[in-house]
């Protein structure tokens, strides 16, 4: 496979999640992914509040598993402070300590998610919307990141992950399957076959040593290339290409 990178500097912007409600938030993170790095045995980012008024957030890390509540959740890392008042116009840090080396991979990186909860002030639930029946809603907006840790026996870098992918196109032109043979995560951003059929990723990670399939919103039967965006470790996007192969009918 032929490969071409080209950075391009292209921030990405914290994906904010909301809960139905479109309310700005107060609070937001300092960058789009936290990599943990083993031989330093943590990381740290900072949470700022813009609000002329102090803020209280909640924060934890999951394993992508959004439907438990943080309590339920047990993975390998420790966050300090895992509740805070962050005083008005300025941040507070937060580190991710790796607490249960045990549990996690010493051949390839590892996924999870740092959550930063805003909890609304007192002063700001008389403006919260009610229900049907007149009770208040209880609306928080949630931020949430990417955590990657990195092992110490890792060699190379993240980018060689990218080079190594490989691009097959279903028969019928209409599923791209991307695999990852080595132990760097890739965080695909754009994926587009021949310039036209451009793939649904939701999230864009391919996980290391794995496979995953992307659908395309019509056939590219035929389609030789495709150009992508990937994002490294500072959250820019990177424009690169590559030659597709075709799977068998």
């Amino acid at each position: 496979m032929r490969l071409t990178l080209h950075p391009s500097g292209l921030l990405l912007v914290v994906w904010l999640m909301t809960c139905a409600f479109p309310a700005g938030a107060a609070t937001s993170i300092s960058s789009t992914r936290l990599v943990v790095l083993q031989s330093e045995g943590r990381g740290a980012i900072s949470v700022r509040n813009v609000d002329p008024a102090p803020a209280l957030v909640q924060a934890w890390i999951d394993d992508g598993r959004t439907d438990l509540p943080p309590e339920q959740i047990d993975t390998p890392f420790q966050l300090v402070p895992p509740m805070a008042r962050i005083e008005a116009e300025s941040s507070l840090p937060l580190q991710v300590l790796i607490v249960k080396a045990e549990r996690l991979p010493a051949d390839r990186e590892a996924l999870y998610w740092l959550n930063v909860v805003e909890i609304p002030r007192e002063d700001r639930a008389s403006a919260t919307p009610r229900s049907a029946d007149g009770s208040m809603l209880n609306v928080r907006v949630r931020s949430r990141i990417k955590v990657i840790y990195r092992p110490a026996a890792l060699q190379g870098q993240p980018a060689d992950g990218i080079r190594r992918m490989s691009w097959t196109l279903s028969a019928d032109g209409t599923t791209l399957t991307v695999g990852n043979p080595s132990p760097w995560m890739v965080n695909l951003a754009k994926v587009v076959v021949d310039g036209t059929g451009e793939a649904t990723l939701d999230n864009g990670v391919v996980l290391p040593l794995s496979t995953r399939e992307f659908e395309l919103p019509a056939a590219q039967p035929g389609a030789r290339h495709v150009a992508f965006q990937w994002i490294d470790d500072y959250g820019a996007a990177n424009a690169a290409k590559a030659e597709l192969a075709s799977a068998p009918p």
